[in-house]
């Protein structure tokens, strides 16, 4: 499944995710979390593509605007939009 949407403040919020069924319950298999800026900047990603074993939660984590990668913990889409949706009322707030 792939989802492009565009948020209430203007940013695009991309997601991918690779479901299988085992044992008759879906499972993700893999994920893409893509958050940009209306001008088209990062701002997060949450994947867990095996390209940087290095990591210490390797196969998750989080690309940063300034790109570093850091370890994340393994997070679905209701979590990520979460943190998305408490970032813009905070900055709704702030401005």
């Amino acid at each position: 499944m792939r989802v492009r949407c565009t948020l209430s403040n203007g940013d695009t919020f991309e997601f991918a995710e690779y479901v299988k069924v085992i044992n008759d319950k879906p499972k993700i298999q893999s994920y893409n979390y893509h958050w940009q800026s209306s001008n088209r900047s990062l701002v997060k990603r949450w994947d867990n593509v095996g390209h940087h074993p290095e990591i210490a939660s390797f196969p998750h984590h989080l690309h940063q605007p300034d790109g570093r990668v850091e370890p994340s913990h393994s997070v679905n889409f209701m979590q990520v939009l979460s943190e998305i949706e408490n970032t813009i009322k905070v900055t709704d707030n702030e401005g």
